[in-house]
């Protein structure tokens, strides 16, 4: 495979850049190394992450928006928002079996 003409990322705050004020989150910077222009050759990075995103949200659309954006490679950020739980410890907002599940789908 030669270099990927159409990057997607998904994930969560952190892939989408939240509290980076300096330059918008990792997938930003990284778009500032790769999307430099050389003639008519570029790569273009589409961040399709969202804040709060768990593995059951990107799996249920990184498949449509991947192909509706011609993506040839994929990076995925996922987990974070999964391990948070909820007022109480082990009370996680996506319980493991299923994280482990979705986790495998993608």
């Amino acid at each position: 495979m030669g270099k990927p003409e159409s990057i997607c990322v998904f994930g969560d705050s952190t892939a989408w850049g939240a509290w980076d004020m300096e330059k918008g989150g990792w997938v930003n910077r990284l778009w500032f190394q790769v999307a430099k222009r050389e003639e008519e050759e570029y790569v273009e990075i589409y961040n399709q992450s969202v804040s709060g995103g768990t593995t059951r949200t990107v799996l249920e659309r990184f498949e449509n928006e991947a192909r509706a954006r011609g993506a040839d490679a994929l990076i995925f950020q996922t987990g974070g928002n999964d391990a948070s739980y909820r007022s109480t410890p082990g009370n996680f907002i996506v319980q493991p079996e299923k994280f482990r599940g979705a986790s495998q789908n993608i």
